[in-house]
């Protein structure tokens, strides 16, 4: 096991948002609240103690997001080219070696999240591990190797937005956390936010 305090040292983590959220009718899904706290909160809240530093990808411009006292990072190629640009955002901006990702709207990860992932890249020798909860992987729940950020941008110049395609041209190994499944629930819609507001809040799991 690697001691907590090494595993911080050493990760970095960007929260993706800033997306059009379709099926929350437009609202802005980071700041949608489940139990009384908007989710990116809840993520932010979930990530802060496994990491060294943490960053948003989301438009500096948005008053909302600025009021979260974190750096937000610009989509490096413009808006609306997807959660990899905002992978690509963190990876140039961490000042260390590894950068774990995740979306705005997963607001019950594991407090070993990060222990977990490192463990597997570095017994593997992986430049990219990716979490899966059993029945599905979770693309932008991934440890990535910060020296992958070259291969990211070009793979998005030449056109390609695909998450999962990328990952696996990298090689990307994957962790499983089937025991932990319901910590991976996406709050994607208005009947994801009832199911999870009929959980316990996070802050007792």
């Amino acid at each position: 096991m690697i001691p907590p305090l090494v595993v911080r040292e050493q990760v970095s983590a960007v929260i993706l948002a800033g997306g059009r959220s379709r099926r929350m009718e437009g609202r802005d899904k980071a700041f949608v609240k489940l139990h009384g706290r908007p989710l990116i909160r809840w993520v932010i809240a979930r990530l802060r103690t496994q990491v060294n530093e943490l960053f948003i990808a989301a438009n500096p411009n948005n008053a909302l997001y600025r009021s979260l006292g974190f750096e937000l990072l610009a989509d490096p190629f413009g808006p609306d080219n997807g959660p990899l640009a905002g992978i690509l955002a963190g990876l140039q901006r961490a000042d260390t070696p590894y950068l774990l990702t995740a979306p705005c709207d997963v607001p019950y990860l594991p407090d070993t999240l990060v222990e977990r992932l490192l463990e597997t890249m570095e017994t593997t020798n992986a430049r990219a591990v990716t979490a899966s909860d059993g029945t599905r992987q979770h693309g932008t729940i991934s440890l990535i190797d910060r020296d992958l950020a070259a291969d990211l941008r070009d793979y998005l110049q030449s056109g390609n937005r695909q998450v999962r395609g990328w990952l696996a041209s990298v090689d990307a190994q994957v962790e499983d956390f089937s025991l932990k499944a319901d910590a991976f629930m996406n709050i994607n819609s208005g009947h994801d936010l009832v199911l999870a507001e009929a959980m316990p809040p996070p802050w007792d799991r």
